[in-house]
Order: structure tokens, then C-alpha cells, then sequence
């Protein structure tokens, strides 16, 4: 089987994909990459003997440059709320590509989405397969709160941080139980997830 697989942006959105690469060519897949043309990324994806074409600008350039604002772009100052963040953030993505997104569903003959973030992650995650975490449990659950419940970090008290705050929230996260119970927890942690990734893939294509 032929895999593309293609992301834009930093390194962080690069080496997600070459873990996967790696994965679906263990089990019998050919796979290219499309990634943006920075000089470190080729080298990189070179060293996983994975192909890549490049694309687009300079992902580097598009952002230590001057490009035009994003819609939806900064965030407020004001606002700390993650969950407030991220329904800004699905807010900006629509505005970003959703436009584009329903031009070309339209165009075969597909309804419109309305949440492009949603439509692109889907709603089972891959990459991310934790135990200790409630099964089914949304990702914006995920919050410091339940870092506190898991007893592997702090949950800091207020929107804004203050420096009595931050001294409490470091002494609790800096004691050798909380370190104890974070190394516990890490040993549960799964690390085949770009394998599950890859096999979740190709079972469904």
C-alpha cells in the first residue's frame, strides 16, 4: 500500500509523522512526505531513509517574518480559561480553512462541516493511549486538575499566576512524593501509540 502523509509547520508537526512513517513501513507500506521546505526537515526525514516532496514556504520564515494576521489571531490577553481557548481556537481554524474546506466538499458532491478542528482529529484519538485515564474521556478534561488527582503535579488556583501562587504550586510539584508518584505513573504510560496509529490506518483504508 502507497501512504501520503503531509503536514505544515515547526518540527513539532514533523516528527509526530516520522514515528508513523516508521511504524507503517515496518508493516509493509510505502510512504512520502509532504512537509514545508526548512533545511532541517529533509536531513531529518533523510535519516529514516523516508522520501520527502517539498511544499509551500519555509514554515521558519512564515513565522520569524511579518505575515499577514490570522483571523481569530492573538487571542485575548485576557483570556486564561483553556476551555475558553479552545473553543477560540476551533472558532479560528473554521475561519482559517473552512471556507476552503467546504469549496472543495461542495465540489464532490459532500455536506458542508461546520467544526473543521473536529472533522480533522476525529473523534477517536490516535497517538495519545493512556490507562490511567478514564476510558472515553475528553481531551478537555485533560486540564491541571486532573494532573493534581493523578498527584504528578499541582493545580494552580486562579486564572492568573502570582508569585505567592507559583512558590506554593512549585513547593508541592518539587517534593519527592509528587516526583515518586509522576516516575509511577509515567511506567504506565503506553509508548506503541504511532503503532497503533499505523495499524489503525491501514485497517481502514
Amino acid at each position: 500500500m502507497r501512504v501520503l502523509l503531509s503536514t505544515y509547520g515547526s518540527r513539532g508537526d514533523v516528527e509526530p509523522l516520522v514515528g508513523l512513517a516508521v511504524q507503517l513501513r515496518a508493516l509493509g507500506a510505502e510512504v512520502r512526505a509532504c512537509a514545508p521546505p526548512d533545511e532541517d526537515f529533509a536531513p531529518r526525514l533523510a535519516g529514516v531513509d523516508w522520501p520527502m516532496v517539498p511544499f509551500g514556504q519555509s514554515a521558519r520564515a512564515l513565522t520569524t517574518g511579518a505575515p499577514p494576521p490570522y483571523p481569530g489571531r492573538p487571542f485575548p490577553s485576557e483570556v486564561t480559561d483553556n476551555r475558553m481557548l479552545w473553543d477560540l481556537d476551533a472558532e479560528s481554524n473554521n475561519a482559517l480553512f473552512g471556507e476552503a474546506l467546504n469549496t472543495h466538499r461542495a465540489s464532490i458532491g459532500r455536506p458542508p462541516v461546520d467544526n473543521v478542528r473536529d472533522y480533522v482529529i476525529g473523534d477517536q484519538p490516535w497517538l495519545a493511549t493512556d490507562p490511567t485515564l478514564d476510558p472515553g474521556q475528553e481531551t478537555a478534561d485533560l486540564d491541571a486538575g486532573r494532573v493534581a488527582d493523578l498527584g504528578i503535579g499541582t493545580a494552580h488556583n486562579g486564572p492568573t499566576p502570582t508569585t505567592e501562587s507559583l512558590s506554593v504550586a512549585l513547593k508541592t510539584s518539587l517534593t519527592p512524593e509528587t516526583r515518586a508518584r509522576a516516575t509511577a505513573v509515567a511506567s504506565t504510560i503506553r509508548t506503541d501509540g504511532a503503532m497503533v496509529a499505523a495499524k489503525l490506518l491501514l485497517d481502514r483504508s
